[in-house]
C-alpha cells in the first residue's frame, strides 16, 4: 500500500478517510490522501490552541446591530465570536467552530458566549444606553443537553439580565434533528421569555408542518438569497415566499447579508421587517459597539416601561429562580 508506511500508519490514515467521509454524508466514499493528514494536524493544533483560549480568556465578542426596515432605527444586534491568535491572528469561526463541535468544546464556548453576552449588555442598561436583545447563536450539540434550560436560566440570574433582552438563533437543519425533543427545548425556553429565531432559513429541509409547531419569533433569511436579490430578475421570488409565509405563520423576518442600498430597498419594498449586514452597520467589538448605541436609540419601546423601574426585571428573575431550582 502507497498510504502507510506500516499497519498503524494505515490504520490512521483508513480513519482519516473514514472521518472525512461521514462529515460529507451517508453514502460518501473517501479516499485518503496527504492533504487529510494535514488537516487533521492543523485541527489538532486549533484544538490544542482553542483550549488554552477558552481558559485564559482569549475570545471576545464582537456585535452586528439589526435595524428596522422602515424606519432605520436599529432593533438589536447578533453576538458574533471572534479569536484572535498571538501568532495566526485572527481565526475564521467557520474553521474553529466545527472544531468545538467535534472535541467538546462547544459547550463551554457556548456557556461563555451566553455569559458575556448577557454581561454586557446588563452593562450597557445599567449605564442608560437603549435597551435592546442581543442574539446569540447555538449549535446543535447545545440544543441536545438536557440542562440548556437550566444554564440559561441560571446566567441570566447571575447577570441580572431579563430574558426578553436575549435572543437565540437556531439554523433550519437544527430543528429538524429530533423534532420533538427540540420542540420541548425550544418551549421551555420560549416559557422563560427568552425569543427563538430560525438562521439561514431557506438553505435546509424543514417542513411546513414542523415549522408550524416550533415556538420561534423570526425567521432569519440565508445570506445565499440576498445577493439575488438585486443581481437578477428573478432574485427575489424566494425572498418574497419566506416573507409570505412567515408573517402567515405570526413571525418576523430579518434579512442577513446586506451589503446595498438596492438590496435594503427591495427587501424593505418586499415586506421584510428587519435588516443584518454590511450596509447597515458591520460587526463591531464592544467598546465601538458602545459608540453606536449612544448615537442609534433603539426602535423597540422597553418592555418594562409599563412597570416601575426594576420591578419587571425582579419578577421575571424571581420566575427564572424557580425554574432553575
Amino acid at each position: 500500500p502507497q498510504d502507510g508506511r506500516d499497519v498503524d500508519s494505515l490504520m490512521k490514515n483508513a480513519d482519516l478517510a473514514l472521518s472525512r467521509a461521514k462529515q460529507e454524508g451517508a453514502g460518501a466514499c473517501v479516499l485518503y490522501r496527504h492533504e487529510l493528514h494535514l488537516r487533521a494536524i492543523e485541527r489538532n493544533s486549533i484544538e490544542r490552541d482553542l483550549r488554552t483560549a477558552i481558559a485564559k480568556r482569549e475570545l471576545t465578542l464582537f456585535y452586528q446591530p439589526k435595524v428596522d426596515a422602515v424606519t432605520g432605527r436599529m432593533t438589536g444586534a447578533e453576538a458574533l465570536i471572534r479569536w484572535r491568535h498571538e501568532e495566526r491572528g485572527f481565526i475564521s469561526p467557520a474553521v474553529f467552530i466545527p472544531v468545538a463541535e467535534r472535541c467538546g468544546l462547544i459547550v463551554p464556548l457556548t456557556k461563555w458566549v451566553l455569559d458575556e453576552a448577557c454581561r454586557q449588555n446588563r452593562e450597557w442598561q445599567v449605564q442608560g444606553l437603549p435597551k435592546i436583545g442581543i442574539a446569540v447563536n447555538v449549535s446543535a450539540i447545545d440544543l441536545r443537553r438536557t440542562d440548556l434550560t437550566d444554564t440559561i436560566a441560571n446566567t441570566l440570574i447571575e447577570r441580572e439580565l431579563s430574558p426578553h433582552y436575549l435572543e437565540l438563533e437556531i439554523t433550519e437543519s437544527m430543528v429538524m434533528q429530533d423534532v420533538d425533543m427540540v420542540i420541548g427545548t425550544l418551549r421551555r425556553l420560549r416559557s422563560l421569555g427568552i425569543s427563538i429565531s430560525i438562521d439561514d432559513f431557506g438553505t435546509g429541509y424543514s417542513s411546513l408542518a414542523y415549522l408550524k409547531r416550533f415556538p420561534v419569533k423570526r425567521l432569519k433569511i440565508d445570506r445565499s438569497f440576498i445577493c439575488d436579490v438585486a443581481d437578477k430578475r428573478d432574485g427575489n421570488v424566494i425572498p418574497k415566499v419566506i416573507i409570505d409565509l412567515a408573517h402567515a405563520l405570526g413571525m418576523t423576518v430579518i434579512a442577513e447579508g446586506v451589503e446595498t442600498a438596492n438590496q435594503y430597498n427591495i427587501l424593505r419594498d418586499l415586506g421584510c421587517d428587519e435588516i443584518q449586514g454590511y450596509f447597515t452597520g458591520r460587526p463591531m467589538p464592544a467598546a465601538e459597539f458602545e459608540v453606536f448605541l449612544r448615537n442609534a436609540p433603539a426602535g423597540k419601546p422597553d418592555s418594562d416601561a409599563a412597570t416601575p423601574p426594576g420591578v419587571a426585571a425582579r419578577s421575571t428573575l424571581a420566575g427564572l429562580r424557580g425554574s432553575a431550582a
